[in-house]
């Protein structure tokens, strides 16, 4: 009987910390925006980064694309040549979000990369989460990254932030 009661207790604490309570409009249920594909990520050396032009100290640059003219209004022709994949999203279902950023060189390869978009209801916003393998091994040079998320339909000008959620070798 103890341990039946342990258990109702436990489980109305974890369902209390899923929900947060917002005094205005009642309980807070999170809600996520569907990453339907993710396409190849660029990740240069800046001193070999001959496609994007970033500064050291830029800030994270997040930009939703609905149409093929955006596309090429925002990434050069260069990019484009080389990462054709952008151009070939469906537009009529689908946005395209993509972060440029300078990385510092503690990140592992970002082919270890997993991504989570949730609503902010706080900021009222999107936060694209990054969740990145770190090292302790740093290099003189920095990199410059690009990824590219074809995400369920929203307008341009939905608003996004960004998240790291750093990891070790040892996590």
């Amino acid at each position: 009987m103890k341990q039946k009661i342990t258990t109702i207790i436990l489980l109305m604490a974890a369902f209390a910390g899923l929900t947060s309570c917002n005094e205005d409009n009642g309980p807070v249920i999170a809600q996520y925006l569907e990453i339907v594909d993710e396409l190849p990520t660029y990740y240069k050396l800046n001193s070999q980064n001959t496609l994007i032009h970033v500064e050291g100290n830029a800030d994270t640059e997040i930009k939703v694309l609905n149409s093929t003219d955006e596309v090429r209004s925002y990434i050069s022709e260069d990019f484009l040549a080389a990462y054709p994949d952008y151009l070939a999203v469906d537009f009529s279902q689908y946005s395209l979000l993509v972060k440029t950023a300078p990385v510092f060189p503690y990140v592992i390869n970002t082919s270890n990369t997993n991504f989570s978009i949730i609503y902010n209801p706080y900021k009222e916003c999107w936060q694209l989460t990054e969740e990145i393998f770190v090292s302790d091994t740093l290099e003189k040079d920095w990199y410059v990254e690009r990824v590219a998320l074809v995400i369920e339909k929203v307008p341009s000008d939905t608003k996004f932030t960004c998240t790291y959620n750093q990891k070790t070798q040892f996590d």
